[in-house]
């Protein structure tokens, strides 16, 4: 049996209400990012305090529109990278994706990362673990 090929799968191979019913496994080995024993994912993964809205108002306090990108009306995502370690302190920032043409972005965004209070660490079997982070941070006219 064939059917239109929908993202790669046949979608007519599964009825829309088919279940699916198993157990996720996960190598442990996958989860962790480099020799240091950093994880790129825990059981309980590392949480600003006060949770996601106030990591959005953290960010709406902070972040400075840099002059130059305001002037020359440049817009768009920095994704950066950084580590939540056991404490819960930010470490080892870096720019992953930056925005062509601008100049002061990826500063910018290392500041306002660098000058994060501390996080909740996130955990593993009920140890604190360091876990790596991605976060976007929009710029926007």
């Amino acid at each position: 049996m064939t059917g239109p090929i929908i993202g790669g799968a046949y979608n007519s191979l599964l009825p829309d209400e088919f279940p699916i019913v198993g157990e996720l496994v996960v190598d442990d080995s996958l989860l962790v990012s480099d020799p240091s024993g950093v994880r790129i994912l825990a059981e309980v993964m590392p949480e600003f305090i006060g949770g996601f809205d106030s990591l959005i108002v953290y960010i709406k306090e902070n972040l400075k529109y840099p002059e130059w990108e305001k002037k020359a009306k440049i817009q768009g995502n920095v994704f950066v990278s950084f580590t939540v370690d056991k404490d819960g302190k930010i470490i080892d920032p870096k720019i992953l994706k930056s925005v062509v043409g601008a100049k002061n972005f990826d500063n910018e965004v290392l500041r306002l990362v660098n000058a994060m209070p501390k996080w909740k660490p996130g955990q593993e079997q009920g140890e604190k673990v360091a876990v790596q982070f991605v976060l976007p941070i929009k710029f926007a006219l």
